[in-house]
């Protein structure tokens, strides 16, 4: 009786290989920036003020309180994320 044999499948390409200096500084810029956003997102939220104009509030006077502009308080009003704070 024979026995069966595996064929081997083949190597996958490992796509582009970057020096290891520059896959760490990628990732560490990628960190810093998400690091920024979520410090800009919290501090939108931590401003929030009711009275802000945004995408879906319209008020006599276009000033906005908000410490990230008419961006921080058009994210600040998204209700979905008022509820994960």
């Amino acid at each position: 009786m024979s026995q069966a044999t595996r064929k081997s499948k083949p190597a996958r390409s490992e796509g582009i290989k970057l020096p290891e200096t520059v896959r760490v500084r990628l990732f560490e810029a990628g960190i810093l920036s998400l690091g920024l956003l979520v410090l800009v997102l919290l501090l939108s939220l931590l401003s929030f003020d009711p009275t802000d104009v945004a995408w879906s509030f319209r008020s006599s006077t276009p000033k906005v309180d908000n410490w990230m502009g008419p961006f921080g308080a058009w994210f600040a009003l998204q209700p979905c994320l008022k509820f994960l704070f």
